[in-house]
Protein backbone atom coordinates (compact mmCIF):
# COMPACT_ATOMS: atom_id res chain seq x y z
CA UNK A 1 0.00 0.00 0.00
CA UNK A 2 0.98 3.72 -0.55
CA UNK A 3 2.14 5.57 1.85
CA UNK A 4 1.84 9.64 1.01
CA UNK A 5 3.40 13.00 2.01
CA UNK A 6 2.18 16.13 1.56
CA UNK A 7 3.99 19.56 1.85
CA UNK A 8 2.72 22.80 2.84
CA UNK A 9 5.46 24.62 2.82
CA UNK A 10 8.85 25.61 4.75
CA UNK A 11 8.81 23.05 7.45
CA UNK A 12 5.00 21.26 7.11
CA UNK A 13 4.39 17.92 5.95
CA UNK A 14 1.21 15.91 6.40
CA UNK A 15 2.48 12.12 6.41
CA UNK A 16 -0.39 9.14 5.78
CA UNK A 17 0.95 5.27 6.20
CA UNK A 18 -0.40 1.95 7.24
CA UNK A 19 -3.80 3.67 8.22
CA UNK A 20 -2.44 6.61 10.57
CA UNK A 21 -1.59 10.51 9.97
CA UNK A 22 0.82 12.17 11.36
CA UNK A 23 1.23 16.12 10.89
CA UNK A 24 4.40 17.74 11.22
CA UNK A 25 5.41 21.72 11.97
CA UNK A 26 1.90 23.49 11.41
CA UNK A 27 2.74 27.08 10.59
CA UNK A 28 1.22 29.67 8.11
CA UNK A 29 2.92 33.01 9.78
CA UNK A 30 6.81 34.40 9.04
CA UNK A 31 9.50 34.04 11.29
CA UNK A 32 10.41 37.46 13.62
CA UNK A 33 8.05 39.27 11.39
CA UNK A 34 9.73 38.63 8.45
CA UNK A 35 7.73 38.34 5.15
CA UNK A 36 6.60 35.28 3.92
CA UNK A 37 7.55 35.20 0.12
CA UNK A 38 6.56 32.00 -0.41
CA UNK A 39 2.86 31.20 1.45
CA UNK A 40 1.70 28.33 2.88
CA UNK A 41 -0.22 26.16 1.51
CA UNK A 42 -2.01 24.85 4.97
CA UNK A 43 -5.80 25.26 6.13
CA UNK A 44 -5.76 24.42 9.22
CA UNK A 45 -9.74 23.99 9.01
CA UNK A 46 -9.44 21.08 6.45
CA UNK A 47 -7.18 19.03 8.42
CA UNK A 48 -8.87 16.40 10.13
CA UNK A 49 -8.02 12.73 11.12
CA UNK A 50 -4.76 13.39 12.90
CA UNK A 51 -3.37 10.88 14.75
CA UNK A 52 0.00 12.58 16.23
CA UNK A 53 1.28 16.38 15.62
CA UNK A 54 4.60 16.87 15.83
CA UNK A 55 6.99 20.30 16.56
CA UNK A 56 10.55 20.20 16.10
CA UNK A 57 10.77 23.65 18.38
CA UNK A 58 9.43 27.08 19.28
CA UNK A 59 10.17 28.96 16.45
CA UNK A 60 7.06 30.78 14.87
CA UNK A 61 8.14 29.60 11.23
CA UNK A 62 7.38 25.95 12.67
CA UNK A 63 5.13 26.68 15.88
CA UNK A 64 2.06 29.05 15.91
CA UNK A 65 0.26 27.81 19.34
CA UNK A 66 -3.90 29.18 18.29
CA UNK A 67 -3.29 27.37 14.87
CA UNK A 68 -2.07 23.75 16.66
CA UNK A 69 -4.99 24.10 19.50
CA UNK A 70 -7.41 24.93 16.57
CA UNK A 71 -6.05 21.44 14.92
CA UNK A 72 -6.58 19.74 18.32
CA UNK A 73 -9.97 20.72 18.95
CA UNK A 74 -11.13 19.41 15.67
CA UNK A 75 -8.89 16.46 15.56
CA UNK A 76 -7.99 15.35 19.15
CA UNK A 77 -4.57 14.62 18.01
CA UNK A 78 -2.16 13.97 20.73
CA UNK A 79 1.07 16.48 20.64
CA UNK A 80 4.51 15.09 20.79
CA UNK A 81 6.24 18.74 21.11
CA UNK A 82 9.93 19.77 23.63
CA UNK A 83 8.31 21.30 26.66
CA UNK A 84 8.66 24.88 25.49
CA UNK A 85 5.99 24.23 23.14
CA UNK A 86 3.87 22.43 25.47
CA UNK A 87 4.13 25.24 27.58
CA UNK A 88 2.59 27.34 25.60
CA UNK A 89 0.12 24.97 24.16
CA UNK A 90 -3.60 25.60 26.24
CA UNK A 91 -5.18 22.59 25.27
CA UNK A 92 -6.09 18.95 26.93
CA UNK A 93 -2.77 18.12 29.10
CA UNK A 94 -3.66 14.40 28.16
CA UNK A 95 -2.77 15.10 24.54
CA UNK A 96 0.19 16.65 25.59
CA UNK A 97 3.68 14.43 25.26
CA UNK A 98 7.14 16.05 26.01
CA UNK A 99 9.56 14.90 23.44
CA UNK A 100 12.87 14.82 24.53
CA UNK A 101 15.78 14.01 22.62
CA UNK A 102 17.22 10.16 22.44
CA UNK A 103 13.97 9.24 23.62
CA UNK A 104 12.01 6.17 21.62
CA UNK A 105 8.08 5.19 21.98
CA UNK A 106 4.74 4.70 20.58
CA UNK A 107 1.80 6.89 20.45
CA UNK A 108 -1.30 6.58 19.35
CA UNK A 109 0.05 3.62 16.94
CA UNK A 110 3.33 5.09 15.52
CA UNK A 111 6.61 4.23 16.79
CA UNK A 112 8.94 7.70 17.48
CA UNK A 113 12.52 8.37 17.76
CA UNK A 114 13.31 11.91 18.65
CA UNK A 115 16.40 12.54 17.46
CA UNK A 116 19.12 15.61 18.32
CA UNK A 117 18.73 19.05 16.36
CA UNK A 118 21.80 21.52 16.25
CA UNK A 119 20.01 24.45 16.33
CA UNK A 120 21.58 27.12 18.66
CA UNK A 121 18.68 29.64 18.24
CA UNK A 122 16.43 27.33 20.19
CA UNK A 123 15.66 26.68 23.73
CA UNK A 124 14.66 22.61 22.76
CA UNK A 125 15.25 21.87 18.88
CA UNK A 126 14.65 18.39 17.93
CA UNK A 127 13.69 15.95 15.07
CA UNK A 128 11.94 13.03 14.47
CA UNK A 129 12.37 9.26 13.11
CA UNK A 130 9.06 8.36 12.74
CA UNK A 131 7.74 5.05 11.71
CA UNK A 132 4.41 3.58 10.54
CA UNK A 133 4.70 -0.25 9.60
CA UNK A 134 6.71 -0.49 7.59
CA UNK A 135 7.09 3.03 6.49
CA UNK A 136 9.76 5.52 7.80
CA UNK A 137 9.94 9.41 7.53
CA UNK A 138 13.52 11.37 9.53
CA UNK A 139 12.13 14.75 9.94
CA UNK A 140 15.34 16.40 10.81
CA UNK A 141 13.29 19.83 11.88
CA UNK A 142 16.02 22.60 11.99
CA UNK A 143 19.50 21.47 11.98
CA UNK A 144 22.90 22.10 10.80
CA UNK A 145 24.95 18.44 10.28
CA UNK A 146 26.14 16.45 13.29
CA UNK A 147 28.32 13.87 13.84
CA UNK A 148 26.04 10.54 14.37
CA UNK A 149 23.52 12.02 11.90
CA UNK A 150 23.49 8.74 10.09
CA UNK A 151 22.00 7.39 13.19
CA UNK A 152 18.71 8.21 11.57
CA UNK A 153 17.76 5.88 9.04
CA UNK A 154 14.26 6.08 7.25
CA UNK A 155 12.85 5.39 3.83
CA UNK A 156 12.27 9.11 3.29
CA UNK A 157 14.42 12.03 4.20
CA UNK A 158 13.23 15.78 4.91
CA UNK A 159 16.40 18.06 5.00
CA UNK A 160 16.60 21.54 5.62
CA UNK A 161 18.61 22.84 2.71
CA UNK A 162 18.50 26.85 3.42
CA UNK A 163 21.29 27.87 4.85
CA UNK A 164 20.57 30.13 7.65
CA UNK A 165 20.59 28.42 11.03
CA UNK A 166 20.73 25.09 9.08
CA UNK A 167 21.79 22.98 6.71
CA UNK A 168 22.84 24.45 3.26
CA UNK A 169 21.95 22.94 0.37
CA UNK A 170 25.78 20.97 0.37
CA UNK A 171 25.39 20.25 3.47
CA UNK A 172 22.36 18.16 3.21
CA UNK A 173 23.64 16.53 0.77
CA UNK A 174 26.58 15.27 2.11
CA UNK A 175 24.08 14.44 5.46
CA UNK A 176 21.77 12.77 2.66
CA UNK A 177 25.05 10.64 1.60
CA UNK A 178 25.89 9.25 5.42
CA UNK A 179 22.16 8.77 5.90
CA UNK A 180 21.14 6.84 2.56
CA UNK A 181 17.33 6.82 2.44
CA UNK A 182 15.83 5.99 -0.25
CA UNK A 183 13.77 9.05 -1.01
CA UNK A 184 15.16 12.85 -0.22
CA UNK A 185 12.75 15.60 0.63
CA UNK A 186 14.32 19.34 0.92
CA UNK A 187 12.24 21.98 2.92
CA UNK A 188 13.06 24.91 4.73
CA UNK A 189 13.76 26.78 1.54
CA UNK A 190 12.43 29.84 -0.33
CA UNK A 191 9.72 30.67 2.37
CA UNK A 192 11.57 34.31 3.10
CA UNK A 193 13.59 36.45 1.42
CA UNK A 194 16.86 35.19 3.54
CA UNK A 195 15.93 31.56 1.97
CA UNK A 196 14.66 32.40 -1.83
CA UNK A 197 16.58 29.76 -3.72
CA UNK A 198 15.42 26.42 -5.60
CA UNK A 199 16.42 22.96 -4.72
CA UNK A 200 18.43 22.67 -8.39
CA UNK A 201 21.43 22.98 -6.56
CA UNK A 202 21.10 20.41 -3.53
CA UNK A 203 20.00 17.89 -6.57
CA UNK A 204 23.12 18.46 -8.40
CA UNK A 205 25.27 18.28 -4.90
CA UNK A 206 23.36 14.96 -3.65
CA UNK A 207 24.61 12.56 -6.98
CA UNK A 208 23.54 9.25 -7.26
CA UNK A 209 21.80 6.64 -4.36
CA UNK A 210 18.91 8.63 -3.88
CA UNK A 211 16.06 10.22 -4.99
CA UNK A 212 15.46 14.02 -4.38
CA UNK A 213 11.57 14.73 -5.08
CA UNK A 214 10.93 18.44 -5.04
CA UNK A 215 7.78 19.49 -4.42
CA UNK A 216 5.73 22.69 -4.02
CA UNK A 217 3.18 24.03 -0.98
CA UNK A 218 0.66 21.98 -1.75
CA UNK A 219 1.66 19.14 -3.68
CA UNK A 220 1.92 15.50 -2.59
CA UNK A 221 4.05 12.22 -3.29
CA UNK A 222 2.88 8.99 -2.93
CA UNK A 223 5.81 6.01 -2.22
CA UNK A 224 5.77 2.48 -2.43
Amino acid sequence: MASKITYYGHSCFLIEADGHTVLVDPSLMAAAGQKRVLKSALDVEKIKGVDLLLLTHEHADHFEPESVKRIIERTNATVVAPAPCLEKLDINPRLKVEAKTGQEFAARGVKLKVTKAVHPQSLYPVGYVITMGAFSVYHAGDTYSYTGIEANKATVALLPIGGVYTMDDNDAANACKLLKPKYVIPMHYGTFEELEQEAGEFVRFLGEGTKAIVLKPGQAVNIQ
